[in-house]
C-alpha cells in the first residue's frame, strides 16, 4: 500500500512515532509528510495546550525544516 502515513503519540511517556510508507511520487510523500505532520503538531498542541494559531505554524515550519534534508534525501533532491 502506498500513500499511507502513521502518527501516534505516547503522552506518558512525551513519544511520537511517524511512519511514511512508499508514496507513488514526490508529490504524494510530501503530501503525506504534511499530513502526518499536522498530527504530530495537534499533539504537541494538546500536550502544551497551545491554542494560538500562529506559535503552532511556527512549530510547523521549524518541524518541517528539522525533516529537510532526510525529504531531500529520499526523493534525491538536493537542499
Amino acid at each position: 500500500m502506498n500513500n499511507i502515513g502513521l502518527t501516534y503519540s505516547n503522552f506518558k511517556l512525551g513519544r511520537t512515532i511517524m511512519v511514511i510508507s512508499h508514496t507513488d511520487n514526490s508529490a504524494e510523500l510530501i503530501n503525506t509528510i504534511t499530513h502526518e505532520c499536522y498530527h504530530f503538531i495537534q499533539h504537541i498542541a494538546k500536550v502544551n495546550n497551545i491554542t494560538n494559531e500562529e506559535t503552532l505554524a511556527l512549530l510547523t515550519g521549524r518541524f518541517n525544516m528539522c525533516l529537510w534534508d532526510t525529504i531531500c534525501y529520499i526523493t534525491n533532491g538536493s537542499n
